[in-house]
């Protein structure tokens, strides 16, 4: 009876340790697909951050156009007042 006694032990062990595996393994899967969703989930993030950055980027830069065109009017109109200013042209021209 002591050698039954010992080989039930031993697979009591063995069926111990392949349920502690398999539920290692379940955990781990679980952690993959957790990690799967959270890598979409960023790749998704990321799509949207590189899209509206370049919206913005594009809408900066057409207010730097904007703003550059104002400067070039301005300029313009102080040019052409100082210029017929000074040759006293002006209002009876």
């Amino acid at each position: 009876g002591g050698k039954i006694q010992k080989v039930r032990g031993e697979i009591e062990e063995v069926k111990q340790v392949m349920t502690e595996n398999i539920e290692r393994i379940l955990d781990r899967g679980d952690k993959i697909d957790l990690l799967v969703d959270k890598s979409l989930n960023l790749n998704l993030q990321a799509s949207k951050f590189k899209k509206s950055s370049s919206q913005l980027q594009r809408k900066m830069w057409w207010n730097n156009v904007k703003l550059q065109a104002i400067i070039v009017c301005s300029v313009s109109v102080v040019f052409l007042v100082i210029i017929l200013g000074a040759t006293k042209c002006f209002g009876h021209c």
